[in-house]
């Protein structure tokens, strides 16, 4: 048998000898009701998980499908209705925080793992800093009820909670979520959790302190939740330095001895390789002095650790030297281009001046991981040196005069479609003339429901929603809003949320090519 999920998020099953299509399963046909395709939002799937009882002969799967597991029979390709909640969990649920006070964007793109009887799960969230939070939770395979949860950014009484000077940081920061996926040593019973940032990614005064769990591989004991250890790979993250992979479980000779090792690549592009039980690393890892001259507010952390070894799988240093010369016409237009952010070494704060991020917001290392050849002891990873420019913008002050629609506009779209809604590369498209190629409905349900890199934002308020859309449309009187009485709201301030606590936004996310489309960068070895 052979299991797989379309575009579309149909699970199937295949007759592996003959490609023989034995069942499918459509989760958009599972609320047909509602008239809302529970995946519009977002069609990403990176697998399933395959779970059996031995003793009884029973096969299920579990297919995430946005923020909804569904339990699936491996046999029959019909729902379990018996789990969870009529055939699923709902991953918004019972994150130990009053819903409403956070975004509400959720979505496990990536399988969770099975231990005996329990499924451990993981999700997305927003990046923003009003995110959900990214507890780490295991469920009872076959009935669906939570067994345990891991909170990443810990509570009373909880080991990290006296690391962060906010004791209330829990209640009101999310992220630290571990969306590349896991990896398990069934025969010690541990499962390496690698995490993200926590929420928001590019500014961190209200996120004082070294921000555990985020950016950190931990180690619990799977059967419980039990904390093992953790190493923080980046303090106080400000480049969205997510751990991107799930990590390697390897085994080492060294010295003589036989270590059995946990290796994690990086954004940044290093390999940290950790003993398995204790966590000590298996070669010296030093806190190098980093940058510090930031935004106002801004404590970024005095040091960063840099593995000795294994050498980076990426280069370290993007300078003028280079910048690709593929034509003598492009060298100079992306020479000015390079000439336009000022700071370029690694772990410098975000600014208005700009800085490169290099590698990249995605990688270095990303979500595809590394693979290892246990008998020549040779790590494999796909790297990518594309530079990526951050520069910080003012979040424009509404004190009750700004338009309401470009007010909401600023707070939640403003650093991914741009200060006058031109946009950033086919991923945040411009919204200039947005009226003419869609309609209000199909704007809204993109809004609700996200699309493509964005996520929903459902929870923006009606009127802000309404006065928004306005805003786009360039709507202009009543009769074009939802309800004529909602006109009078197009002016004042928006709802209060801790995004009225960030002054700051980048200008988006901006690799460096140039005028066709070619990387910015030299290959490899050339100058």
């Amino acid at each position: 048998m052979l299991y797989g999920v379309s575009p579309q998020l149909k699970l199937f099953a295949l007759e592996a000898a003959t490609g023989k299509e034995l069942w499918s399963f459509d989760p958009a046909k599972v609320n047909v009701s509602t008239n809302e395709d529970p995946m519009a939002f977002f069609k990403v799937s990176r697998g399933v998980v395959y779970w059996e009882n031995k003793n009884g002969g029973e096969n299920r799967l579990f297919h995430n499908v946005g923020a909804k597991v569904y339990c699936i029979d491996a046999k029959t390709g019909k729902p379990i209705k018996e789990f969870g909640t009529n055939g699923f969990l709902e991953l918004s649920k019972n994150l130990g925080r009053d819903e409403g006070i956070f975004n509400p964007f959720i979505a496990a793109t990536t399988p969770g793992v099975t231990f005996g009887n329990l499924l451990i799960m993981s999700m997305r969230v927003a990046e923003t800093a009003d995110a959900a939070p990214g507890n780490i939770r295991a469920y009872n395979v076959l009935s669906g009820k939570l067994e345990w949860t891991f909170h990443t950014i810990p509570q009373p009484g909880e080991v990290g909670y006296n690391t962060w000077p906010d004791k209330n940081a829990w209640q009101k920061l999310g992220g630290a979520n571990s969306w590349a996926g896991m990896s398990l040593d069934e025969l010690r019973g541990i499962v390496y959790v690698p995490t993200g940032s926590v929420s928001g990614d590019f500014y961190g005064g209200i996120r004082e302190g070294k921000n555990l769990f985020g950016n950190s591989l931990i180690a619990l004991e799977a059967a419980t939740g039990k904390y093992l250890w953790h190493y923080q790979i980046v303090h106080h993250d400000l480049w969205d330095r997510d751990l991107p992979a799930n990590p390697n479980l390897v085994t080492l000779h060294k010295d003589g001895k036989t270590i059995d090792a946990v290796a994690q690549i990086t954004k940044h592009g290093y390999i940290f390789l950790f003993d398995r039980v204790t966590g000590e690393p298996i070669f010296p890892i030093e806190e190098k002095p980093v940058p510090q001259k930031a935004l106002p507010r801004e404590k970024p952390w005095p040091t960063q650790p840099i593995p000795t070894l294994p050498e980076p799988f990426s280069r370290q240093s993007f300078t003028r030297e280079d910048v690709a010369k593929l034509s003598p016409e492009t060298h100079r237009e992306l020479l000015e281009k390079f000439d336009q952010v000022k700071y370029s070494e690694m772990f410098t704060p975000p600014s208005k001046e700009g800085s490169w991020i290099f590698p990249g917001f995605d990688g270095g290392g990303q979500w595809g991981g590394a693979a290892v050849d246990p008998q020549t002891q040779i790590l494999y990873v796909n790297s990518s040196e594309l530079p990526w420019s951050l520069t910080m913008v003012d979040v424009p002050k509404n004190d009750g005069s700004i338009e309401l629609g470009k007010a909401t506009y600023n707070k939640y779209c403003l650093s991914c479609h741009g200060a006058n809604l031109e946009g950033n590369s086919p991923s945040y498209p411009s919204l200039i003339d947005l009226s003419s190629r869609l309609e209000k409905e199909h704007v809204l349900q993109i809004i609700n429901n996200g699309r493509n890199m964005m996520p929903s934002f459902k929870n923006i308020p009606e009127n802000e929603k309404e006065a928004m859309l306005a805003y786009l449309l360039d709507l202009k009187n009543s009769s074009d809003l939802k309800e004529p009485g909602q006109a009078k709201n197009l002016v004042g301030k928006t709802s209060t949320s801790i995004l009225e606590e960030v002054p700051y936004t980048m200008t988006g996310y901006n690799r460096f090519l140039d005028s066709n489309g070619y990387p910015g960068i030299t290959p490899p070895g050339e100058h």
